[in-house]
């Protein structure tokens, strides 16, 4: 399934649903550019594709995705909703509706978009007794929404039980949700690896594992490493597993294999960068290569970003730290400065720029 962001009033959860394997190798319809994340194609297929057929109703769904993935909510509600009325039985569709509704709630801490988000969810879940995204948006939904307009724990339970009823690999990564909710200390790596186990060719599981082995607490990069490769082997065409080996290499000081894995991220997903930032980042926090921390920022910032990705106002604030560091105090007042053009509110850069300043 698709990675989901549900947002419940005031809260904004990000939602790590269990990914397929490859939406089909060198797959260049709009259905598996949408899946694999593929936002800036997704959209320059769709939009022409819509304006020439505004009563396409598939084109409508996908198209709904790719808004919110650019975070025009509203957009991504009129587009589902105009899908949803040609198809009603469409439980996906249906789905879609929910999802940009409850983003939109979200982004504008409406309560009564975040009754709207639960009627949606629950009038998805009664298409399909089997239909897993709806009950994880419930469940999340009652875990966030506050007891005044009817959220319950009870209920987010249930819908937990109903989640591993349906998918197990699914219910272990819920678990981890619920545990989260619940603030529980337990290690979260036996859950991950139950539900790698019930589906071992999920990307976003491997995905996961990956995260978690970075993690400060953690720093397995050989495993990290492992699962990398693994999601690199499940769909070379997403950045994901190239990022992560990226992030292997480049603490481990393996400067031959960073070079490799970027060359290839590059040649293989020529429109998607990640893979250098997270380099750039790892250079910059250790201080091991700063002029290869430079150059990858440089790079990063020759494209236009994913949507869900760093932007080139987070690029330019970084560039201008590694320059600090550099002692190029003339282009670190510059970086910063282009960064804040981009985006007026970026914090970072105006805290730094204010304290060189």
């Amino acid at each position: 399934m698709r990675s989901r962001a549900i947002a419940v009033l005031t809260l904004l959860a990000i939602v790590l649903l269990s990914a397929p394997a490859a939406a089909a190798a060198n797959d260049p319809s709009p259905e598996a550019l949408v899946q694999t994340g593929h936002w800036k194609r997704a959209r320059a297929v769709l939009e022409p594709r819509v304006q020439a057929n505004p009563n396409d109703a598939q084109a409508l769904f996908l198209l709904s995705q790719v808004r919110m993935a650019y975070r025009d909510f509203k957009d991504a509600v009129a587009l589902a909703e105009r899908a949803a009325a040609r198809n009603p039985k469409s439980v996906e569709y249906r789905q879609q509706v929910a999802e940009a509704v409850c983003e939109l709630a979200g982004k504008e801490r409406s309560l009564g978009l975040g009754r709207r988000c639960k009627s949606e969810l629950e009038a998805t879940a009664a298409l399909d007794p089997n239909h897993v995204d709806s009950r994880w948006g419930l469940m999340e939904w009652h875990m966030e929404a506050p007891w005044i307009i009817g959220g319950r724990k009870s209920e987010a339970r249930k819908m937990l039980a109903e989640i591993q009823r349906i998918n197990p690999s699914r219910g272990y990564m819920a678990q981890n949700r619920m545990n989260q909710y619940e603030k529980k200390t337990d290690s979260p790596e036996p859950l991950f690896l139950k539900a790698l186990e019930a589906n071992p060719k999920s990307y976003s599981i491997r995905m996961t594992l990956v995260n978690f082995y970075f993690s400060d607490g953690q720093k397995k990069y050989d495993l990290a490493e492992k699962h990398a490769r693994e999601a690199l082997a499940l769909d070379p065409e997403r950045t994901g597993g190239y990022g992560g080996l990226a992030i292997v290499f480049a603490r481990q000081k393996r400067w031959k294999e960073l070079d490799a894995i970027l060359a290839q991220a590059e040649k293989n997903v020529p429109d998607n960068l990640a893979p250098y930032y997270s380099a750039a980042n790892v250079l910059l926090a250790d201080g091991s290569d700063l002029p290869r921390a430079e150059k990858y920022f440089r790079k990063y910032l020759t494209i236009e970003p994913e949507p869900n990705g760093p932007t080139h106002a987070d690029a330019h604030w970084r560039q201008a730290l590694v320059l600090e560091k550099m002692g190029r105090k003339a282009e670190v007042v510059q970086e910063l400065q282009k960064a804040l053009q981009l985006n007026p509110n970026h914090e970072g850069a105006k805290k730094d720029l204010k304290r060189l300043k």
